[in-house]
């Protein structure tokens, strides 16, 4: 059970931080494409393994896509191919493999807690930009920079049952990373 909770912890970690990369070096032209090229399918290949084998970094992770796809952060080709690689996988065993589509994981994918997910994400995406062109107050920009309303929709879904506090901190572990790849990359 520890095991897997590290396991699960440093997943997240290694892909927020990760993911920025991937950002800064092609949205922000900031970091080397030679990494990114080698960053970009282990993220696609790992959140590919998270979706397939845990059916709450399935929901959190699918959540988290559709609500960048939706506020249009999957603006290049490159984040375009690796939520590809992400998805693959898990559709194609739901193909090969039809009674999967019967079992709890993907029944819950297509429930409530995915909504709320993609909606936060979404919304926390769309105020981060706001909040960049409007080059809002210091304390309003930094509280939309720190793009809260997920993790606190994630915690809100601890504590109504839906996922266990593990995801809760290893989505901030994600968050944490993020920003600390922004800050200093």
């Amino acid at each position: 059970m520890m095991d897997a909770t590290i396991l699960l912890l440093g997943s997240y970690i290694f892909l927020g931080g990760s993911i920025k990369y991937l950002d800064r070096t092609y949205d922000e032209r900031a970091g080397g494409k030679r990494k990114a090229l080698l960053l970009m399918p282990l993220c696609g290949l790992l959140m590919a393994a998270l979706i397939t084998l845990d059916r709450y970094s399935a929901i959190i992770l699918i959540g988290l896509m559709l609500g960048n796809l939706m506020a249009g952060k999957i603006n290049t080709r490159e984040f375009q191919i690796m939520v590809v690689i992400a998805l693959a996988p898990p559709l194609a065993i739901s193909y090969l493999v039809p009674d999967i589509t019967q079992t709890p994981v993907f029944a819950e994918v297509l429930g409530v807690p995915i909504v709320l997910i993609t909606i936060s994400a979404m919304i926390d995406e769309k105020l981060n930009d706001f909040s960049d062109r409007k080059k809002l107050s210091s304390t309003i920009g930094n509280l939309l920079y720190h793009r809260l309303l997920l993790p606190v929709t994630v915690l809100i879904l601890c504590f109504a049952g839906y996922f266990s506090l593990v995801y809760f901190i290893s989505l901030v572990g994600f968050d944490v990373a993020y920003k600390i790849v922004d800050r200093y990359h």
